[in-house]
């Protein structure tokens, strides 16, 4: 599934769309069944059991599993379910966390306008910085000819 049909079909953000490109595994489907275990979100081993709504909004097959690779020891779920667990944290502007760990995945884009603002003034004061400095060593050069 490409990222794009994951924005169209669930409304996930380019965040969570790098996320699940670069920052998760994919396991075989029958993973949680063939190691005896299942989905720590939905409780199920075979396949994801999302609410209906959410299940009929993506195209992400419901078999598929993988495992985080950004949090300190990898954690296993649908992906259908992660995704949906993590979109709805973003939607309601928050730093959406692993569910197993609290360990946050994706920044809000609340925390990164506001980071993305910082290094924006930050950089207009470099440049400020360097335009007064070129400016005083003209000054300087100016006053050793005289």
């Amino acid at each position: 599934m490409s990222a794009d049909d994951m924005s169209t079909n669930i409304g996930t953000g380019p965040s969570l769309d790098e996320f699940f490109e670069n920052s998760v595994e994919t396991l075989p489907d029958n993973h949680y069944t063939t190691n005896d275990s299942e989905c720590p979100i939905c409780g199920v081993a075979e396949q994801a059991d999302p609410p209906e709504t959410l299940n009929q909004m993506s195209s992400i097959s419901s078999t598929s599993v993988i495992s985080t690779k950004a949090c300190s020891s990898p954690h296993t779920f649908h992906k259908l379910c992660l995704c949906i667990w993590l979109h709805s944290q973003l939607s309601q502007g928050e730093d959406a966390t692993c569910p197993a760990c609290r360990q946050t995945l994706i920044l809000s884009e609340t925390i990164q306008a506001a980071v993305e603002r910082m290094i924006t003034r930050y950089e207009e004061e470099i440049e400020e910085s360097i335009q007064v400095l070129s400016e005083h060593e003209a000054q300087i050069r100016l006053h050793m000819l005289y």
